[in-house]
């Protein structure tokens, strides 16, 4: 399933989380729009995909936020 792992809060899914409140939020789309909003390090994104595919996989995604937060500096530590 597309969102295990993920805590959930507020209506969007929490991908990550300290002291028990959401750093980060997505609500995954049904035909693969995935917006992010990271509190931590100050930036929303929204990734369109040019196809949807059968099957959604969290992990593209995932790798696509990773690279972004390599760059961006957290200010919730």
């Amino acid at each position: 399933k597309f969102t295990n792992g993920f805590s959930f809060s507020l209506g969007s899914w929490a991908l990550g989380e300290k002291d028990e409140k959401a750093t980060a939020l997505s609500t995954p789309g049904v035909y693969g729009v995935w917006p992010v909003v990271d509190f931590c390090r100050g930036y929303a994104m929204v990734v369109f995909p040019k196809a949807l595919l059968v099957e959604q996989k969290p992990e593209p995604y995932i790798q696509m936020k990773a690279a972004v937060d390599g760059v961006m500096k957290a200010g919730c530590d």
